[in-house]
């Protein structure tokens, strides 16, 4: 490996940069660390991420990858526009960068539409509970059919 600008311009405008989020991401997980599963805890007062990884809160390491997995990509996306670089050297970083984001934004779609579904089942299951309990023996006698106005008895 020679000593040339190339080299120096790729250790202080790429590894040292990710070396120094490396560094602050290892100190933000000790902080949680410390601070989750380490932390006070009580027999009254439990620790409420108890049963998450690490006892820490739900999400942290997804988010924690997540935006490093952001973070060395525009890293490298601005290290190759600044120095007129292709992107063939690491396209591979680049496809696992899409096929995060694309499952990302998938799962967050198919629970949206796994969650509506759940509403609407409960819902019509609720409707046809009142539906029976109102047309059945036990719900003419409390249902009340004495209206002052016809059209209102439905």
């Amino acid at each position: 490996m020679g000593n040339s600008i190339a080299d120096i311009s790729i250790y202080t405008h790429i590894y040292l940069p990710i070396g120094i989020w490396l560094l602050g991401v290892i100190v933000l997980l000790i902080g949680l660390i410390i601070k989750y599963p380490f932390g006070k805890w009580t027999v009254e007062n439990p620790n409420p991420y108890s049963g998450e990884s690490l006892s820490l809160p739900r999400g942290t390491f997804r988010s924690i990858l997540t935006l490093s997995l952001l973070f060395v990509t525009v890293l490298l996306e601005i290290f190759s526009m600044a120095n007129n670089r292709s992107e063939d050297n690491y396209i591979e970083f680049l496809v696992a960068f899409k096929m995060m984001i694309a499952f990302y934004f998938g799962a967050k779609v198919a629970h949206h539409v796994t969650s509506t579904n759940r509403h609407v089942a409960k819902y019509e299951a609720d409707a046809t509970t009142v539906q029976s309990t109102t047309t059945g023996d036990a719900g003419a006698a409390t249902t009340p059919t004495n209206f002052e106005d016809n059209e209102a008895a439905g």
